[in-house]
């Protein structure tokens, strides 16, 4: 086993009823979320890595790992989960003016194409991206940005989205012992942030609502000055949790990365959990079933140290510290 891994069972807590999510998809359709729900972009977990590729400024791209996470990232503010969108797809463009702004999209979308095609054959995660349509999406997005009065506007969709035990998090995740992983990028974190390790299905959103982003300064898309949520919401009906666990044969494990190496000394393996390289480190290792009520064990889905309200009492960590 390699002990200097940053590396370490998730801490559970328990999450707000409901959550939000900001995204240019449309609530119905074949393809609308209300069908499909959220997916990830692929299969790897580190929490450093997800704040990191959307909340530096100074990224001119995301990185590649972004077209590889395997969150879903979701918050109880609302204008939390509209800034973590805007900042991913604008970053750092800038512009003097709106056909400026719209020009130096299109040349971070070129480029955030390219990566998620690397990401898409890469060694790392087969079949990792879906990020692509995303992105085409965002293309078509950005006609729509327009003038209304001193700001400019972007329309969207906020989806709120109702919980289950699984959710992780990002405050429990990133204080206490776990802050000295996160230092460079603390004041960037979203710490009313819950990530779901999987994919959201549409039945666990409940409502949508309509709604414009508007930042005040072509200079600086990425701030927004406001969210204006049209209160004619679509509620979703029958609604409820998701009930299957991402403890899966092949899936989760219930193990986060803190900026966990994408790549092996040998640059073929990738170590971040979820990959394949990291899963097998772990081969041989002991995991507890995770049980139903009744204390029955549930087949083919497995917590690596128990179930979630005993987590913390196990000190198995990759980077020898255990009371992290």
């Amino acid at each position: 086993m390699n002990e200097s891994l940053p590396v370490f069972p998730y801490r559970p807590a328990e999450p707000p009823r409901v959550v939000y999510r900001f995204d240019m998809k449309k609530p119905d359709g074949a393809e609308g979320v209300f069908s499909e729900g959220f997916q990830p972009a692929g299969g790897l977990f580190d929490i450093w890595r997800h704040a990191a590729w959307y909340s530096n400024p100074a990224r001119l791209a995301p990185t590649i790992y972004s077209y590889c996470d395997g969150f879903v990232g979701t918050s109880s503010a609302p204008i939390n989960s509209a800034n973590s969108f805007l900042k991913w797809y604008m970053g750092n463009c800038r512009g003097g003016t709106l056909d400026a702004l719209i020009s130096s999209l299109g040349k971070r979308f070129q480029g955030m194409r390219s990566q998620a095609k690397l990401a898409e054959n890469s060694i790392l995660m087969k079949g990792a991206s879906k990020k692509i349509a995303d992105i085409q999406r965002a293309i078509e997005s950005t006609k729509m940005i327009a003038p209304v009065g001193n700001n400019y506007r972007v329309s969207g969709w906020l989806y709120a989205i109702r919980t289950n035990q699984y959710f992780i998090g990002v405050r429990e995740n990133t204080t206490r012992g776990r802050g000295k992983f996160v230092t460079d990028i603390a004041d960037q974190i979203d710490l009313e942030g819950w990530l779901y390790p999987g994919p959201i299905s549409g039945k666990a959103v409940c409502r949508a609502w309509l709604a414009f982003l508007q930042f005040a300064d072509p200079k600086a898309p990425g701030a927004i000055s406001s969210m204006v949520i049209d209160q004619r919401h679509q509620d979703h009906g029958g609604s409820t949790p998701d009930t299957v666990s991402p403890f899966k044969e092949g899936g989760w494990r219930g193990l986060i990365g803190y900026h966990a190496p994408m790549v092996d000394a040998n640059k073929t393996k990738c170590l971040t959990p979820g990959s394949e390289g990291f899963n097998s480190l772990l081969q041989g290792e002991t995991w507890d079933d995770e049980r139903d009520s009744s204390g029955q064990p549930i087949s083919d889905t497995h917590f690596p140290f128990g179930t979630p309200s005993d987590v913390e009492t196990h000190t198995l960590s990759f980077a020898g510290t255990a009371e992290i």
